[in-house]
């Protein structure tokens, strides 16, 4: 439902990469994820840092959805 409302520009789509998973066929697929590195938080080494990361990456496309 999520793709079918950014399709219809309803909607931004963030996918956030928790655990590992198996991206190769999700719809999902061509959308940026965050972490920019997309390896999952429950990789890496400091789990705050990865949080972070997401939290500024949010930040970034809300305040560009705003001067758009």
């Amino acid at each position: 439902r999520a793709i079918e409302r950014l399709q219809a520009f309803e909607a931004h789509v963030i996918p956030i990469l928790l655990r590992p998973v198996d991206s190769a066929n999700a719809p999902f697929r061509q959308l940026d994820v965050l972490p920019k590195n997309h390896q999952p938080v429950t990789r890496w080494d400091n789990q705050d840092a990865a949080f972070q990361e997401i939290a500024e990456g949010i930040r970034k496309v809300a305040m560009e959805l705003r001067r758009g």
